[in-house]
């Protein structure tokens, strides 16, 4: 068990003076951050986050730091990306340019915005990681694997394939036998295969990356697994059977975003194999599930099938703060506080242009014309019985 408390007789009598008593709380929180990370490679993100807010109670801006940085992937992982997007600007609010938990961060922000169709700024933000570098081999894993997403968004499946085989090799290199939930990149080398309209070789890759994540009890990886080797098999030979395990398996535990991937993968699946009826509940979930964690491309992929399924999505908001995307709010937010455009570019590590194209749009949802307006905009929505105070 990782406690705060100096358990032998020395680490008491440091604790006693005011500066031993705050190197030892931090040196605790390392313990603690190192156990943090390895939960979230054990898929046990829920605890991961328990700890994160046991570790506040550590204070000094390393810890938050390293505790902002772990909170962020585990959040991601749960699909809940508007916060881990916060989590990770605050990481980069604090940390150095280049020390290991700033290039996490931006790791972790690259994905956020891939699954929020922002590509321009994820480009950006691996760019910012190639131009500082990191000497820790799973950091370098974890960017490669990030851009390898990233090139798949983009429609670059032999760049994205090979960055994920690179990915594969440096631990392989360096951390033998490493879990799939540190960095599964057989599985993103097995989308880029599909993309390439390789199954075949796409099935052998996550056929192995399945029997390690199962051996591991990693169930978020064995979710995306099976998505992907249902999607590998195709409708005719049990990819359906194989989707539709992932969605079950997805459903008997915490909040997943690949389990939101599968609902929709499924869904999809399910209408093209003419199964419409069938298809409408996965995709009103996926939907449902994309939309309130902030996943933006995901909510107007289910979006899209589920109309072309048959049923009705509900349509959403085109006016008030409900109407907000997740970035949209988070600009909201930090301009309704005061700051400038220029600081609130600085704040979630965009350009002022962006931050100016977000104003324009809130703004037209509003029907606000100035800061004025908008803070008290938002501050009359919170006053209302039943507003929601932060997204997901």
């Amino acid at each position: 068990m990782i406690t705060s408390i100096p358990t032998t007789r020395r680490q008491r009598a440091r604790a006693a003076h005011p500066k031993e008593r705050l190197r030892v709380r931090r040196e605790n929180f390392k313990l603690k951050d190192t156990r943090g990370v390895g939960l979230l490679f054990a898929d046990d993100l829920e605890a991961a986050l328990e700890i994160c807010g046991r570790a506040v109670a550590c204070t000094g801006d390393e810890a938050t730091t390293s505790i902002d940085f772990v909170r962020s992937w585990a959040l991601y992982e749960q699909g809940r990306v508007g916060e881990a997007q916060a989590a990770a600007g605050a990481v980069l609010g604090r940390a150095t340019t280049g020390g290991r938990y700033a290039q996490g961060a931006r790791a972790v922000l690259a994905r956020c915005r891939i699954e929020q169709d922002d590509l321009e700024e994820a480009e950006a933000l691996i760019a910012v990681i190639e131009r500082h570098g990191t000497r820790d081999p799973l950091l370098s894993a974890l960017v490669l694997e990030a851009r390898a997403q990233l090139r798949l968004a983009q429609h670059r499946p032999d760049e994205a394939l090979q960055d994920a085989m690179n990915a594969g090799a440096l631990l392989e290199e360096h951390l033998c036998h490493a879990s799939p939930g540190s960095v599964g990149w057989r599985s993103s080398a097995a989308l880029a295969h599909l993309a390439l309209g390789e199954p075949e070789r796409a099935r052998r890759l996550v056929e192995q990356e399945l029997a390690d994540a199962h051996a591991a009890g990693v169930t978020r990886i064995v979710i995306r697994d099976l998505r992907i080797l249902g999607l590998a098999l195709g409708g005719e030979r049990g990819g359906l059977e194989k989707l539709a395990e992932a969605v079950a398996i997805g459903e008997a535990q915490p909040r997943r975003l690949e389990h939101v991937r599968a609902l929709i993968d499924y869904g999809a699946a399910l209408r093209r194999a003419g199964r419409r009826v069938d298809a409408r509940d996965p995709l009103r979930q996926g939907l449902d599930l994309s939309h309130r964690g902030g996943a933006g491309v995901l909510e107007s992929r289910a979006r899209v099938e589920l109309i072309a399924a048959g049923g009705r999505p509900r349509r959403p908001s085109l006016t008030g703060v409900e109407s907000l995307t997740a970035s949209q709010r988070r600009v909201a937010e930090l301009a309704a506080e005061g700051l400038t455009t220029r600081q609130v570019a600085g704040a979630l590590f965009v350009t002022p242009k962006t931050v100016e194209f977000h104003l324009r749009h809130i703004y037209s949802k509003l029907g606000v014309k100035s800061r004025e307006g908008l803070s008290e905009e938002l501050r009359s929505t919170r006053s209302l019985p039943g507003a929601r105070g932060s997204d997901g």
